[in-house]
């Protein structure tokens, strides 16, 4: 995901088209292309939806093809010591680069706002990118990083990104820009 001179990671959660990310990669950005596994370059027509409470955005390409979709999974079952797999795109450089380790704790951080904390290492870039469980299924979405003392890693629950889905609310790219910027 590409939005001015930022860099990010996304998913592809349906078909047709919608790809899951962070708002922080989006924000404020009056275009947004995605990159594919292919290479193929897609303009961001619209925006389905956001979450600010959850750092959350769903937005819209319109591709050639139906693209694969990744299965979203149930993030109120995991638990510490489950195993979790990232992929993003380090420095905006390194794509569709794997790491392994485990769900360390699930933190309560406010009312409302659950975050995963994970072994794994993730870095600039990986931002809006998936955390698989052992299944296969994305658990989570790769957001923050903090390197004050240890390297802590944190993904934002799956089910957020589920709740979101449900209640999408399209907004064009010129009314994202104008909301966030």
């Amino acid at each position: 995901v590409e939005s001015g001179d930022r860099l990010g990671t996304g998913f592809v959660i349906d078909p047709s088209g919608v790809i899951a990310t962070n708002l922080h990669v989006v924000v404020g950005a009056a275009e947004i292309q995605v990159r594919t596994l292919d290479g193929t370059v897609l303009p961001v027509g619209q925006v389905v939806a956001l979450d600010p409470n959850h750092d959350l955005a769903l937005i819209a390409v319109a591709p050639p093809a139906p693209l694969p979709a990744l299965t979203l999974g149930d993030s109120d079952q995991v638990a510490a010591g489950d195993p979790v797999l990232a992929i993003g795109n380090p420095l905006g450089v390194l794509d569709y680069t794997v790491s392994d380790g485990l769900i360390a704790a699930v933190r309560e951080v406010a009312p409302d706002v659950k975050l995963l904390q994970i072994s794994a290492p993730i870095s600039q870039g990986s931002s809006g990118g998936p955390l698989f469980n052992s299944f296969g299924q994305v658990i989570g979405v790769s957001t923050a990083i903090f390197t004050e003392g240890q390297n802590l890693n944190f993904g934002v629950p799956s089910n957020y990104v589920i709740a979101l889905a449900a209640a999408k609310k399209p907004m064009s790219m010129e009314e994202f820009a104008a909301l966030t910027g």
